[in-house]
């Protein structure tokens, strides 16, 4: 019998379709890795310290993500391939709580999750967020149907967050519509996937960086969850008021 893991405007979520969750309230071995609370229990590796901090919206801690400046992440973490964690003719959902300490500069970028290799064909996806104008950031989803080559990327609605304030964030597919949520509140327009997103071997999933890209800011990042199976939102939602269990 699975465990309902969630059930804030959809029938649930089982554990099986629940690929990672991430508290980030705790390390293991060492202090190298964070707890995957999925059942799946994922490696999950902390890169130059990115560790826990006491920031948290939830429970004792968060991931600390500072994308530094130019075009290497200095702090981020990433878990060794798996294809369950694909989101290749599947629906899915990813969500999270943001908290931006610095939106960086004009132009740059903030990968927040993304699947890629070092060996091409290496691209799956990469969704995250674009410094845009004074203040603000655009939400964003790249895709690839090839492993090659990414897709006009899906964008969202402009947001200008306060710092030091938590935002509720989730990017959802649901056939080939794929939407943005910030607070719950859908962002900017449905977007449509068209193809199939590339399904390839040796390719890690990565918070916080993506390689290659022009990166400013910090952020702290709490209640990382990756569902594959099902969409969970595709309407206005009221955001989870209290850990996911």
């Amino acid at each position: 019998m699975n465990q309902i893991l969630l059930s804030y405007g959809a029938a649930g979520v089982p554990a099986s379709q629940v690929k990672m969750l991430l508290h980030a309230d705790t390390t293991i071995v060492g202090g190298t890795e964070l707890v995957d609370s999925s059942t799946y229990g994922r490696q999950v590796n902390i890169n130059q310290s990115v560790g826990v901090n006491a920031t948290a919206k939830f429970g004792a801690g968060s991931s600390y993500i500072n994308f530094g400046a130019g075009t290497n992440t200095i702090t981020y973490l990433d878990s060794p391939d798996s294809t369950d964690l694909e989101f290749a003719g599947q629906d899915f959902c990813v969500d999270c709580w943001i908290y931006w300490g610095n939106v960086g500069a004009t132009g740059n970028w903030g990968p927040m999750v993304s699947s890629k290799g070092a060996a091409s064909p290496n691209l799956e996806h990469r969704l995250g967020f674009v410094r845009s104008g004074a203040s603000d950031v655009i939400p964003y989803f790249y895709y690839s149907t090839n492993g090659t080559s990414y897709s006009t990327a899906i964008t969202g609605g402009t947001l200008t967050p306060s710092l030091s304030t938590w935002y509720h964030f989730a990017c959802t597919k649901s056939g080939s519509d794929l939407r943005f949520f910030v607070n719950g509140n859908q962002s900017g327009s449905t977007g449509t996937v068209t193809g199939t997103i590339y399904s390839g071997s040796g390719l890690w999933t990565q918070f916080g960086t993506d390689g290659g890209l022009t990166v400013t800011g910090d952020i702290n990042v709490d209640e990382t969850r990756i569902v594959v199976g099902q969409a969970v939102w595709t309407a206005d939602f009221t955001p989870p008021t209290s850990a996911y269990t």
